[in-house]
């Protein structure tokens, strides 16, 4: 009778070991590999020596939380942007240190617990991170169960972002602005873009002609202050047309006649994007100018309210939820319907819509 090939323990699984290299001592080191069945076994086998030879894998009954978590964000995260990538590696260092040194084999779901417990930043960012460094640990079977289901997380709702109220909204109209304030302003205001979607426009990105701005790229800061234009916005769903309303086409006229000088609206001395710090001079300078003319302080306005006051505009001037998700650039509806949900959320509001919308309907059926 031939022997069989790879041995079958107790539990219906085939093991089979693979030597990986040899430890400080000399010794042999050797990694398990499990299957339910010989084709799957065979399968992972071929995996496993292909990543080795690449030098993937690595000494798992010695290996740490900290060295997986590098691991996983070098070999797993290859297609995230390099803004992205060091928010990850960030998140590893900092806020996940509790875990570096506990070896991966040992790591429990109290270390997790405790970990996220003692967290005051970056929570969901961190938790999300770690499910997918769990996860893929357990593809690669270096664990054999998910840690994450036993851990139990706030459940406290975040801030709803808000539009600006009636004051704020007065003070940009009665600021004594530059040119390059007030557009940049408007821009987030009166056409919903992003902050970096504004910065990144160029001269012919703006067709007066047709009324549209045409959005399609964004600026990120990938360190300190170093601008760097992106081909795409934050999302697919970014790439958009918006129309200019008439708010927004004298100041945007005015201020490309007179102030714009090369490629980019919004530009340094040398016609190169903004850099970090000038664009966060500019807003100081917005903030300290709406101030000097209102009647409330105005201290927590960043330019994403203005872009949440543009999607409470669409709402009350009757725009359609789709038509709304197309001009905010939201890959997902659920997005848009997340800032609509408490907007008209007083009965006497609904209830006068309705009745407004049976009474047109009713004088049609009349007529």
């Amino acid at each position: 009778m031939a022997r069989a090939k790879y041995k079958k323990r107790s539990d219906g699984r085939y093991l089979v070991q693979i030597q990986t290299g040899f430890d400080e001592n000399g010794k042999q080191k050797f990694k398990n590999i499990y299957a339910k069945t010989i084709p799957e076994l065979e399968k992972k086998i071929n995996t496993f020596k292909y990543n080795l030879d690449r030098g993937i894998v690595v000494d798992d009954q010695n290996l740490t939380f900290k060295e997986w978590a590098n691991n996983w964000l070098d070999t797993y995260k290859t297609n995230v942007t390099t803004r992205t990538r060091k928010r990850y590696k960030s998140i590893i260092d900092i806020q996940l240190k509790p875990l570096h040194n506990i070896k991966l084999s040992k790591l429990k779901t109290v270390n997790i617990q405790k970990t996220i417990n003692e967290l005051t930043t970056s929570v969901s960012l961190t938790i999300k991170i770690l499910k997918q460094i769990i996860k893929q640990a357990m593809i690669n079977e270096l664990i054999f169960k998910d840690l994450m289901l036993g851990v139990s997380f706030s459940t406290q709702e975040p801030k709803k972002r808000r539009q600006l109220n009636e004051q704020e909204r007065e003070a940009i109209e009665k600021a004594d602005f530059s040119a390059k304030e007030r557009t940049f302003v408007y821009l987030c205001l009166y056409a919903g873009l992003r902050r970096g979607e504004a910065l990144a426009l160029k001269r012919n990105d703006i067709d007066f002609k047709n009324g549209i701005l045409h959005i399609s790229n964004t600026v990120i800061y990938n360190d300190n202050n170093t601008p760097e234009l992106k081909g795409t916005t934050k999302t697919l769903a970014g790439v958009r047309d918006i129309p200019i309303t008439n708010k927004l086409e004298s100041v945007l006229k005015e201020y490309i006649k007179t102030n714009v000088k090369g490629m980019f609206l919004f530009s340094s001395r040398n016609h190169t994007l903004v850099t970090k710090t000038s664009y966060q001079n500019m807003w100081k300078q917005i903030i300290r100018k709406m101030n000097s003319v209102s009647k409330i302080p105005i201290n927590e306005i960043t330019a994403h309210h203005l872009r949440h006051t543009y999607a409470t505009d669409l709402f009350y001037a009757g725009v359609d939820i789709k038509t709304c998700q197309y001009l905010l650039g939201h890959s997902s509806i659920k997005t848009t319907l997340d800032i609509y949900t408490h907007l008209d959320s007083d009965p006497a509001n609904v209830a006068k819509k309705i009745d407004e919308y049976y009474i047109s309907n009713q004088s049609n059926i009349s007529q």
